[in-house]
């Protein structure tokens, strides 16, 4: 009888846990938060347990991974995202990711001294060491490449100064910043294509703030940047599928890369992604994941979690920058 009504209180602790939008990472809800993670925030705020599309529950599921991610989290001091940043820039800042990129997506330098020899080696006689024509703005590689939050477009850029990759998606819902890409890039407007609305885990009319250089469709990000914003417009938002519909034509073909820096959309976005396999077809994911709130913390472990089964972690600046890559990209001799 004692043991019975034992499993009845825990289950009815559990029950209370889960209703009341709290976070249990033990076995039950008795130390009120996750060790690591503000107790406060974790017990009043936790992970909306609907999180785009994900229920988190204490099943014997997450059992299996929670701890894991308590155990990262206690890894991490206060300064830990001060430091990955100082790492980041001191592994070299953009070749910190050229250096992973390149094993999937070859330098366009690269290719071009491929062609060469090749030609060469099949007797063309035309070819020169110094041929403007394999340099030249429209001569490109097969490649695909998504950049979620365009921005100034720094980041496409370099995936076309480096890559030269024949498609360069970029999103960007922000009407001062299209403009300001569709200039930049008018030159090469065949191979990148500014899309202005936001990749989302919705479709509809969204708001966007802009506080200095910021743009963000997160309330809660925009409050951690200080809050009352200088803009608040209305923008465009479409999931994944209505861009491969409208643009991309093919939900099949794989995406060489897919590079998420949206200013704190990333968690529901990717969560988007992953719960209707469109993640699937992405050969290499990199991500910036920013903290808004602790939960943010227990979010990104779970689409770790997640991301596992079909990706492998390459690289990681906590809170920085991460690569994901599919599992059949990676060569296992």
């Amino acid at each position: 009888m004692s043991f019975v009504l034992c499993l009845f209180v825990t289950l009815l602790q559990i029950h209370t846990c889960i209703t009341q939008n709290q976070q249990c990472a033990t076995e039950t809800c008795a130390n009120g938060g996750v060790e690591g993670v503000e107790k406060s925030e974790a017990q009043t705020d936790g992970v909306n347990p609907n999180f785009a599309g994900f229920r988190l529950e204490i099943t014997d599921e997450n059992r299996a991974w929670l701890p894991d991610c308590i155990t990262e989290l206690n890894s991490l001091d206060e300064n830990f995202h001060t430091q990955a940043v100082k790492q980041f820039w001191d592994d070299g800042g953009p070749l910190a990711l050229f250096s992973h990129i390149d094993f999937f997506i070859p330098p366009f330098s690269e290719v071009v001294r491929a062609r060469a020899e090749n030609e060469t080696q099949v007797g063309d006689s035309h070819v020169r060491e110094q041929d403007d024509s394999h340099t030249r703005p429209h001569d490109t590689q097969p490649c695909v490449v998504l950049d979620v939050g365009g921005f100034h477009g720094q980041f496409v850029d370099w995936m076309w100064n480096r890559y030269r990759c024949n498609h360069i998606y970029t999103f960007e819902p922000f009407p001062e910043f299209i403009s300001h890409l569709e200039n930049r890039f008018a030159h090469v407007r065949e191979h990148v294509h500014v899309l202005p609305y936001a990749l989302a885990h919705e479709t509809g009319i969204s708001k966007i703030y802009k506080r200095g250089d910021a743009t963000t469709m997160s309330v809660d990000y925009l409050n951690k940047i200080g809050g009352h914003p200088e803009a608040e417009i209305e923008i465009r938002a479409k999931r994944f599928h209505e861009f491969v519909n409208e643009s991309y034509h093919s939900s099949t073909e794989l995406i060489d890369l897919l590079e998420i820096n949206c200013e704190g959309c990333e968690y529901e976005l990717l969560g988007h992604l992953i719960v209707n396999n469109f993640h699937l077809i992405a050969k290499v994911i990199l991500i910036q994941f920013h903290i808004s709130r602790s939960a943010n913390l227990i979010e990104r472990c779970q689409l770790h979690h997640h991301l596992k089964n079909t990706h492998t972690k390459v690289m990681d600046y906590p809170f920085t920058w991460e690569m994901w890559v599919r599992n059949d990209e990676l060569q296992v001799e």
